[in-house]
């Protein structure tokens, strides 16, 4: 449904209004927990991930997705992932600016980033009646830019989810709109429950050889 004029004003308003309390540093906005099963990259075996999704206002307002893995089969691996983004809110009219500082997939090949990415759309759309997104940017990390292919691997992983190159595309910045942006599909990827994951882990403990 589209807003007037008035109703948006209002709106605006209110938010300024609201973000106007001095909240205490460090105070946790919100925070959701993830599990997910994923492959691993070793073979025959599974990464059950718990991923914690937090903003909380720090020297500035911060959204942070991390996680790392709990449990491989009857092996162990570890490994991480996160993403950062900075939440900038315009004085005057009420949007919010998101930049993304930082994303880490863990592994590559398991649609750990395309999880990641898609929970972090799936939370500014739902928080848009609040932030008033007005765009999304980042500045891609210089660690692909020597190789062609993993370049070209960084930068077709950011276009399907809507982000356009700024200039061109040797360029490390990205940028996009809420409304160009898109959710896609996970293969590989399962979404768990805690009762799922208590059973999981059950399992797993029934199945240790402790000789």
């Amino acid at each position: 449904m589209m807003q007037n004029n008035s109703d948006r004003k209002d709106e605006v308003l209110l938010t300024r209004s609201v973000r106007g309390f001095r909240l205490p540093y460090y105070f946790e906005l919100f925070e959701k927990k993830h599990f997910i099963l994923s492959e691993s990259s070793l073979p025959d075996r599974y990464l059950l991930w718990l991923f914690k999704e937090k903003l909380h206002n720090g020297n500035y307002v911060r959204y942070t997705l991390s996680g790392k893995a709990l449990a491989v089969g009857d092996a162990f691996e570890i490994s991480k992932a996160y993403l950062y983004a900075k939440l900038s809110f315009h004085p005057y009219d009420g949007t919010t600016n998101v930049f993304i500082e930082d994303i880490i997939t863990g592994i590559r090949g398991k649609h750990i980033g395309t999880f990641m990415m898609n929970t972090f759309i799936e939370f500014l759309r739902k928080w848009d009646t609040f932030f008033f997104v007005d765009n999304i940017k980042g500045e891609l990390s210089l660690v692909n830019e020597t190789d062609p292919a993993n370049r070209e691997r960084r930068n077709a992983f950011y276009r399907k989810f809507g982000f356009s190159f700024e200039e061109k595309d040797t360029s490390r910045y990205i940028s996009a709109t809420l409304n160009q942006l898109h959710i896609r599909e996970m293969k590989g990827i399962k979404i768990l429950s805690w009762e799922e994951v208590h059973k999981l882990l059950a399992r797993a403990i029934q199945n240790l050889n402790f000789d």
